[in-house]
């Protein structure tokens, strides 16, 4: 420690099964911090109209996730960007990464209704312009 008087006071003082390191512990605040966040997202969000940015990716372990961000103008009239999170998904498809965000949604009551607008990446854009054209096909038979 960098400060010997708490040093000592911490060090002698503290029980011994004080857990504040534990990787348990140290999920749980950092849960608490994401939701607080979030919440302070969705607050400043008020009933404001967004656009919603889609991006996906692998991780190092190689599990598919999505990152979703809003992007909305605050009380002041400024373009914000705020980041909702990171989303493990099954794969990487149109529909599996529509499931996600509509979980997404429901979890943070969020409507769809209120996007004007949708960002994505090139091959995101492309799954979803396939999907659409699977549909298309499947109701005009």
């Amino acid at each position: 420690m960098h400060n010997e008087e708490i040093n000592v006071a911490v060090g002698h003082n503290a029980p011994s099964n004080l857990k504040v390191t534990s990787p348990d512990v140290q999920h749980d605040i950092i849960n608490a911090f994401a939701t607080e966040t979030i919440n302070g997202i969705i607050h400043e969000l008020g009933n404001n109209v967004f656009t919603i940015l889609i991006d996906e990716s692998r991780d190092i372990s190689v599990k598919e996730q999505m990152i979703a961000v809003l992007r909305f103008v605050n009380k002041n009239g400024c373009v914000v960007e705020r980041f909702m999170g990171i989303v493990h998904v099954q794969d990487t498809s149109a529909s599996s990464l529509k499931l996600r965000i509509d979980s997404l949604f429901a979890k943070h009551e969020l409507s769809i209704s209120r996007i004007r607008g949708q960002g994505y990446d090139g091959a995101i854009l492309r799954r979803f312009q396939n999907m659409k054209k699977r549909r298309g096909q499947l109701c005009n038979k």
